[in-house]
């Protein structure tokens, strides 16, 4: 039930006291004689306090009148060029001319703000000395004496302080406004940039804020409302003080029966009327992190004042579809993830000392006023908690957790740790609208973090971004500026490298423990492998799929690392990569963009494409600012480049991806990526048209988790992603280009397919000249190893 209002002794009046005609009698010889000495206490204070020059400065700011635009918001659009954000400090809907404004409102604004706007030349005296009487009888300010127009001069040039100075340089402006614009245009100023309260300025943007109309359609009690809030908005705010708000619009209503705008039938039933407002929910930003990439660019490049007042159109390359996909995939994947790390408590408690079991019940969270539905993560506000359970509630709803239901959760005695009034994370699994009951699972809020982008790999245009699990807990975009060590990730660039030296994928190398000396510092790197394990003589395809390190240290050392510099050079990596051998397992620090862009060539037949996520930038009215088109430039040939993607296909058919891809519906390809200690866990994965980059780790670099490697930690959230945004699109698969030569070989030693073969037959892809020339045969069968490789691995 709302609160009733109650005005306290102390409480100035809400409405200023009416007319008295025997009072305006009585006193009509302190009126002139108060004028005589206003006129000339005004006079001699102008006259002495005030230098030329700063009169002649305030008259020239005057001016700017004559070049004063409405302001704008700049707005955002997707892909499609529907607008997804506005970019706007105060929110405007102006009105371009002065008979557009609604006689009705202009009427109310008129007869509560200044009745004799066009009667005075931009000050009326009277008006200010019956607001001073009014203001030193009741101690207090109780009523405002200035003009529309010094209003306007006050809001558009000067300072809110209240003092002297402040209120002559507003007389002074005022004069000055009314010597160069006409009434109407001042008017027209005044209405479209008055403050209306919620961050709202102008009536035509208050009525569609307050309303959800055009002021055109406004009836009178909406009408008085607004004409009522000018002079206090927060104070007789409809949303935070309905019963002011409603003796306010009363006020404004008499005073339109007064000036005759209204008859007496229309304003019995006008006060009559129930303060009805337009609802406003805060709904969480979409693409939060990837508005933020585009307002970064864009203020750095035009400025603040232009991004949030000069009406740019921001054209973008986001895919509202994808961008939803993989915030869902994220956040899902990293809610998973949590389940297996220790309880991270509850997100607060209400209760200050002892809880009150009403009070418990009584209290409400703004997600509970959205319609509920199964699969919602939602705040539950836990009631009691006992041997049997942990009673909670979510809106109207109540459950119990017992103690079978927290099993999962990795934190024992989980129910001891659990207090009445402390507020969890649940997601809905059904609904009981008539018993009002819930069924919901308890979560554990993931501290840990996350990052995922995708990208077209022929135009390099950004379809989805999202920086981290919540932009209102962190701004910090993972994406674009956390440098990570990608581990294993950093393989195919090494693999790359060594297909341009010659070695092909049926290339023998050995796995097994390796030593090297560096030659200047003399320092031994001794690299293992994730399981500890040795796979013997193997194939360069099965290194790759199954993330050998000493494969990868073996061939770095054998190529030189100059050569993988060079090639992560021109496949775009700008941040900085240290020449040493030790990158050949990743221990280099790349941003999730970076990385995901570079794969980008893998499926682009060699050719790098620059990420890119605007389009165009428009000004106000249309005229193009900047246009971006693709950028690519030639980093591999068409056939090193669908080689390396042929071997990264295995990684997602047989290797460490494979548990939960190599029944996909699509053709993928792709790498799992981790690092010492499992402090990063990576995936980036790629058809023919998308590339997709997940990282998943800590901003301070720390344990996931034992075992929280790519494929379990990052793969499972670029899965989830795939899935959804591949569904319905038309089948696409790897072409080899003409130069590329497709045998069939023995997949364990990389020979020419036989009968004598022990393995399986697989289709190789080799640049002309680095096919093999043998056979497989039993003596062949035994120089190699069959061992079979683990598919958890890096």
């Amino acid at each position: 039930m709302a609160r009733q209002w109650k005005k306290e002794p102390s409480e100035r009046p809400e409405t200023p006291p009416a007319k008295d005609p025997k009072a305006r009698r009585s006193f009509s010889w302190f009126w002139f004689l108060a004028a005589l000495v206003w006129t000339l206490s005004v006079g001699i204070g102008v006259a002495v306090g005030w230098t030329f020059t700063s009169v002649s400065g305030l008259a020239e700011r005057v001016r700017e009148l004559e070049k004063l635009r409405p302001s704008l918001p700049s707005v955002v659009y997707d892909m499609n060029g529907r607008p997804i954000y506005e970019f706007a400090v105060q929110k405007r809907v102006p009105v371009e001319r002065y008979d557009d404004i609604p006689p009705l409102l202009r009427a109310a604004i008129l007869a509560v703000e200044d009745d004799e706007f066009f009667r005075h030349p931009g000050i009326n005296p009277l008006s200010m000395l019956r607001a001073m009487y009014y203001n030193l009888r009741a101690g207090r300010v109780v009523q405002g004496g200035s003009t529309i127009t010094q209003q306007l001069a006050k809001m558009l040039f000067l300072t809110p302080e209240r003092t002297l100075d402040r209120k002559l340089k507003e007389i002074f402006l005022a004069l000055h406004i009314e010597k160069h614009f006409t009434k109407q245009e001042i008017f027209l100023y005044y209405y479209n940039n008055v403050y209306m309260g919620h961050g709202i300025y102008g009536f035509e943007a208050a009525a569609r804020y307050y309303f959800g109309k055009p002021a055109a359609q406004l009836r009178p009690e909406e009408a008085a409302l607004l004409a009522g809030l000018v002079s206090a908005p927060n104070r007789y705010s409809p949303y935070l003080n309905p019963q002011r708000a409603g003796l306010r619009r009363n006020y404004a209503l008499r005073r339109l029966l007064e000036e005759r705008v209204i008859s007496r039938d229309v304003y019995e039933q006008a006060v009559r009327a129930p303060i009805r407002v337009v609802a406003h929910e805060e709904k969480p930003l979409m693409a939060a992190y990837f508005i933020e990439e585009v307002r970064r660019y864009i203020e750095a490049k035009y400025g603040y004042d232009t991004l949030y007042n000069e009406g740019l159109r921001i054209y973008t390359t986001l895919d509202p579809t994808a961008q939803r996909l993989a915030e869902t995939a994220l956040r899902d994947g990293l809610y998973e993830l949590a389940r297996r790390q220790p309880w991270s408590g509850p997100l607060r408690n209400v209760c200050e000392g002892v809880c009150d079991p009403s009070a418990l019940t009584s209290l409400n969270w703004p997600e509970w006023s959205n319609a509920l539905s199964g699969g919602d993560r939602v705040p539950a506000l836990i009631t009691a908690v006992g041997p049997e359970g942990a009673v909670y509630r979510i809106g109207a709803f109540v459950g119990i957790w017992r103690p079978a239901d927290l099993a999962d959760l990795r934190a024992s005695g989980l129910l001891r740790k659990l207090r009445p009034g402390d507020v969890v994370m649940a997601r809905i699994e059904a609904l009981d609208p008539e018993h009002r009951t819930v069924r919901s699972r308890l979560e554990n809020v993931p501290l840990v973090e996350g990052a995922i982008v995708v990208m077209d790999t022929v135009t390099g245009e950004v379809r989805a971004m999202v920086g981290g699990l919540d932009f209102q807990r962190s701004q910090f975009n993972r994406v674009t500026q956390a440098r990570r060590q990608v581990g294993s990730a950093f393989k195919p660039f090494v693999w790359t490298a060594a297909l341009e030296a010659g070695l092909s994928l049926s290339t023998i190398v050995e796995d097994a423990p390796f030593s090297y000396e560096d030659p200047i510092t003399h320092v031994v790197w001794s690299p293992g492998n994730f399981d500890n394990r040795f796979m013997g003589w193997i194939t360069l395809r099965r290194g790759l799929e199954f993330s050998r390190n000493t494969v990868s240290a073996r061939l770095i050392t054998r190529i030189g690392v100059d050569r993988v510099l060079r090639v992560v050079r021109r496949l775009g990596i700008e941040s900085p990569v240290p020449p040493y051998p030790s990158i050949a397992l990743g221990a280099v620090d790349l941003t999730p963009l970076e990385v995901t862009a570079a794969y980008a060539a893998f499926a682009n037949g060699g050719l790098r494409v620059r990420p890119y996520w605007i389009r165009r930038v428009e000004d106000r009215y249309g005229r193009p600012l900047e246009v971006h088109v693709p950028q690519t430039d030639e980093a591999l040939s068409p056939e090193v480049a669908f080689v390396v993607t042929w071997a990264l296909r295995g990684v997602t058919l047989r290797g460490t991806a494979a548990s939960l891809t190599r029944n996909l519906s699509f053709e993928a390809a792709g790498k799992t990526g981790t690092t010492d200690e499992f402090t990063n866990a990576w995936f980036i994965g790629f058809t023919p048209s998308v590339v997709c980059g997940v990282w998943v780790g800590y901003d301070e670099p720390k344990r996931l988790g034992y075992n929280e490697t790519g494929a379990r930690a990052a793969l499972p959230i670029w899965v989830r992603f795939m899935r959804a945004y591949m569904e319905g699109r038309p089948p696409e698969t790897f072409q080899a280009p003409a130069g590329v030569v497709m045998l069939p070989v023995d997949y364990y030693t990389g020979l020419r397919a036989s009968p004598e073969c022990d393995g399986p037959v697989i289709l190789e892809a080799f640049l002309p000249g680095t096919e093999p020339l043998e056979y497989c045969s039993p003596i062949k069968n035994q120089e190699v190893s069959h061992a079979e490789g683990t598919s958890v691995g890096f």
